[in-house]
């Protein structure tokens, strides 16, 4: 791997990278295991919309940041993207504004929540951003931690400043959807997973998450002090876990061999209205998964 270029893309976010070595280690292979309070990160600066609704749905909705990939069959993720409030893909709410979007949902239409709580929501990105976390995600899916799945993972965010409701787990005001949004269609709670009837395939798992630690999710009126939030990984990045980390946690980044590369895949993507996750797999190629270690709190 070219370390200029990953050192570019991951001091983009605010890195710094002191050996090629910590760039190259890749996901734990085989007996590295899963485990649901490892991280997955996501570049905010680099997809602000995305992560406005992954806040929203986690922190404004309470469905939290835990998340099980359960490997659902295409009718099932078209039932969560009605669930999401996003409506079929041929009827995509977002589509028909002006310019079109795409409609982006939190969780992922890939994973159920590890909550007990059904809700869904969806917000209107523009189609790259959407993109992008795909991409990025499928890799994820398919790199030696997951493991194609099924598996579970906790999201975090690197470079949330500015991002609006990623501060909602501890200000409540900032859950106004209203505020700064060209209209109230942008941002929304769809009727939920409780609302319409799950698909015949729906896929290994779904609403039937493994036993284990039950996600943190802030109760209305907490008045306790909160927990750190910012915290360093081995690499230098920092990242925003509002639900607390721990030194030594394991952390999830991906990144482009090639930026350029990526940035055209992704600009000349044309979206299937399957909803299969696979649509991505061309990409593979030139995404890596790097492991990264919670390593210090700073804030």
């Amino acid at each position: 791997m070219r370390l200029s270029v990953a050192a570019a893309l991951l001091g983009s976010a605010g890195a710094v990278i002191a050996t090629s070595h910590a760039l190259n280690r890749r996901t734990p292979p085989g007996g590295g295991g899963n485990n649901p309070d490892d991280l997955m990160i996501f570049l905010c600066n680099e997809t602000p919309e995305i992560c406005k609704n992954m806040c929203y749905g986690a922190y404004c909705q309470y469905i939290g940041e835990r998340l099980r990939y359960d490997k659902p069959e295409s009718a099932e993720m078209r039932r969560r993207s009605q669930a999401a409030g996003c409506g079929t893909p041929e009827q995509d709410r977002c589509a028909q504004l002006n310019p079109p979007l795409e409609c982006d949902q939190y969780p992922f239409t890939s994973t159920v929540s590890t909550t007990d709580r059904p809700d869904r929501v969806s917000r209107c990105v523009p189609g790259d951003q959407n993109t992008k976390q795909s991409s990025i995600i499928n890799a994820f899916y398919k790199s030696t931690y997951c493991g194609g799945g099924p598996c579970e993972f906790s999201v975090s965010f690197s470079n949330p400043g500015g991002v609006r409701y990623c501060e909602a787990y501890f200000e409540r005001t900032d859950c106004d959807t209203k505020a700064g949004d060209r209209s109230e269609d942008i941002q929304v709670v769809g009727p939920g997973d409780d609302k319409i009837p799950k698909s015949e395939d729906a896929g290994s798992g779904i609403g039937e998450p493994p036993d284990g630690p039950e996600q943190k999710v802030r109760a209305r009126g907490d008045e306790k002090a909160p927990p750190a939030t910012q915290f360093k990984t081995d690499t230098g990045l920092e990242i925003f876990v509002p639900g607390g980390a721990f030194i030594g946690q394991r952390a999830f980044i991906v990144i482009a061999l090639n930026v350029s590369l990526w940035d055209e895949q992704i600009q000349n993507h044309q979206r299937s209205l399957e909803l299969a996750i696979d649509e991505f797999d061309y990409m593979l190629d030139n995404l890596q998964v790097i492991e990264l270690t919670v390593s210090e709190e700073i804030g």
